[in-house]
């Protein structure tokens, strides 16, 4: 059976995932922490109707440091089942199995990336829902006769 549909929404979903992937990834290898903390402390220690402090502006950072990795690693894992889904789409191998590894995708990639990452999982979980709801045509049992 063939699974058009499942195949351009799991590949239109990789792609934003991919390149979401490649822009993280960018953004982590050339960020340069020390200059990200010295421009808040230029810009918003300067401010006084701010009640800001250095603390304050650290333990921001220092979550913002955490999160990054955390959303690397997850739309890395998003794309991981991804691509597996769309292997078996392709393949018709398993749809069932494919249908799986893209709703749960689609459940991962907005969690793990605070919502920014919608449209892939949007896209992944209409997949998925297709891939269980289509039926497969009917095969006809062949008859054994005992003669």
């Amino acid at each position: 059976m063939k699974r058009t549909g499942e195949v351009i929404l799991t590949t239109t979903a990789l792609f934003f995932t991919y390149l979401g992937t490649i822009l993280i990834s960018t953004v982590l290898l050339f960020s340069n922490l020390d200059e990200i903390r010295n421009l808040f402390q230029e810009d918003y220690m300067t401010e006084d109707a701010l009640p800001v402090t250095l603390e304050n502006i650290n333990t921001f950072l220092n979550i913002f440091i955490g999160l990054r990795w955390v959303v690397l690693l997850t739309v890395i894992i998003g794309t991981v089942l991804g691509t597996f889904a769309l292997y078996y789409f392709v393949r018709d191998k398993n749809s069932r199995a494919a249908s799986i590894f893209s709703i749960v995708a689609a459940v991962i990639i907005p969690l793990g990336t605070l919502l920014t990452g919608f449209i892939p999982a949007l896209l992944f979980l209409v997949a998925g829902i297709m891939g269980l709801m289509r039926k497969t045509p009917n095969q006809p049992h062949p008859v054994e006769t005992n003669l």
